[in-house]
């Protein structure tokens, strides 16, 4: 049962030229409770100016978003030109911040259970004046593990998820500066004892191969000894490891995360039983995962063992 003592959080949809994910996406936000009484806006990248055919894409899917929102009481914003996602997630964020303490975030491809909203608004309730709390993730890894129904991590997740403004300010933009002070402070503990390179995701963004926020915003967490609250089962589905995807395409893990189970039930959570640090059995958890997906990463896939084998077999062929 829903514990609020006032109206939901503004929830900001962040979209680009995926009309079928967004779709998707907004179709799921209604079934949850609190969607008839929340502010959404929906913020619409603008197309980029080297890709043919991309500026219908999404004059499209501005079209459809427009019918959308008036029937629904939302409100878009359309960007003139491509800020990128980057860009659009931190000014759009910034900006629901100076109207209200508290905001839920939701890129075009996530898909959230009905019990999403519930979850995000009575987290940010509970832990408005948890100044070590400065995030609610909806999303949680998969894992076999008995967890307690909440959990605290050091890193955030950006698979749904929702801050306050009193920990949003902290946000930094400089990858480079964020970078030297991470490199100063603790290299391990930032890359989950090496079970996932966050530190190399910095400095890709700190040398200009790389643009995202995600990272900036861990670092920035990470620095100011921040924790994310975290569901023992997800709430959220990334539908996005497609061709289109900007930061996430296809590869060996797409069906891993495109298929991974919604928790169809809500979490009913104790929120006075989180403790003051990271929770153990999370990060353990979170760790075999990253590990998992590592061993997943290096090693051959069914084709290249073929193709090793055939050149195996052509070499002696040769040597006949």
């Amino acid at each position: 049962m829903s514990t609020l003592s006032h109206n939901p959080a503004p929830i900001a949809v962040f979209a680009f030229n995926r009309l079928g994910l967004l779709q998707q996406t907004l179709s799921a936000l209604t079934r949850c409770k609190e969607f008839s009484a929340s502010a959404v806006h929906v913020f619409s990248d603008g197309s980029r100016d080297n890709r043919e055919g991309e500026s219908g894409t999404v004059e499209r899917l501005r079209y459809w978003v427009r019918h959308w929102a008036a029937d629904h009481g939302a409100t878009v914003h359309e960007a003139a030109t491509n800020r990128g996602l980057r860009t659009s997630i931190v000014s759009g964020t910034s900006a629901l911040l100076e109207q209200d303490y508290r905001v839920i975030v939701i890129e075009d491809d996530i898909l959230v259970s009905p019990h999403f909203l519930t979850f995000m608004n009575e987290a940010l309730d509970a832990y408005r004046e948890r100044t070590d709390i400065v995030q609610v993730s909806g999303y949680f890894v998969p894992h076999n593990r008995r967890l307690p129904k909440i959990g605290l991590l050091r890193s955030p997740a950006t698979w749904g998820w929702a801050t306050w403004r009193r920990a949003w300010q902290h946000y930094r933009d400089d990858a480079a500066a964020l970078l030297r002070e991470v490199r100063s402070a603790d290299t391990d503990s930032f890359n989950y004892q090496g079970s996932y390179a966050y530190l190399d995701e910095l400095g890709r963004n700190a040398d200009g191969t790389l643009d995202t926020w995600a990272v900036r915003w861990y670092a920035s967490v990470f620095l100011r000894g921040g924790l994310t609250i975290y569901p023992a089962r997800s709430l959220t589905r990334n539908l996005g490891f497609g061709e289109d995807g900007t930061n996430c395409g296809p590869g060996t893990m797409a069906p891993v995360y495109s298929r991974q189970r919604i928790d169809s039930k809500p979490v009913n959570a104790d929120w006075n039983k989180v403790g003051a640090v990271e929770t153990p059995s999370f990060a353990a958890a979170l760790e075999e995962f990253y590990r998992w997906q590592q061993d997943k990463w290096t090693r051959p896939t069914w084709r290249e063992r073929v193709k090793a084998r055939l050149n195996k077999v052509l070499v002696s062929i040769d040597r006949e």
